[in-house]
């Protein structure tokens, strides 16, 4: 079986976030990362608290201290609210420029591939690459936006998009071979 197609650069950052959901390495990588993100905002919300409380010992006007206790832990609480709202923003931003300048340097990534489904691998030929993939390599295959992703064992993944099969039949036959 041979398929012809063409990944596009929002293929590329789509199937990074994908895997980043099925791969266990990705997975635990980003739980630690939320739990940062939540102790980080915990500490500025604190921090707010204990400078509300430390400007109440000086000897201002009551109403000065009360105004300047509301603002200081309503300014870190507001930190901390950007800071859990930033973040999806930060990782998709993040690998937009990777993949960018992963693509300056091998453009092949979004030119027309081949892909050769031979009996016991995957040949991916390009203008100026010949991969062969066995299919011992392969970790997961999953199925996500009309795009097969087949996730290989050093953190590299294909993207098939369903365009590339003639029919259902012919993608069933695809996913039915690589799964082995």
């Amino acid at each position: 079986m041979v398929l012809k197609y063409t990944n596009s650069f929002d293929d590329l950052v789509e199937g990074s976030l994908f895997v980043a959901t099925i791969d266990k390495s990705s997975i635990i990588r980003m739980k630690i990362n939320k739990i940062i993100k939540y102790v980080s905002c915990l500490f500025f919300i604190l921090a707010g608290l204990y400078m509300s409380i430390s400007i109440y010992k000086y000897k201002f006007y009551f109403d000065t201290k009360i105004m300047v206790m509301f603002f200081t832990f309503i300014l870190l609480a507001i930190i901390s609210f950007i800071l859990i709202k930033l973040f999806p923003k930060r990782q998709l931003n993040y690998l937009k420029k990777k993949y960018k300048s992963l693509i300056q340097e091998h453009p092949e990534l979004i030119k027309e591939k081949e892909l050769n489904l031979k009996l016991d691998k995957l040949i991916i030929k390009s203008i100026n690459s010949c991969k062969e993939i066995t299919f011992e390599s392969i970790l997961k295959v999953a199925e996500n936006n009309n795009k097969i992703y087949i996730l290989l064992k050093n953190h590299l993944f294909l993207t098939v998009p369903n365009e590339a099969f003639k029919n259902n039949d012919e993608k069933l036959c695809f996913l039915n071979a690589i799964k082995k």
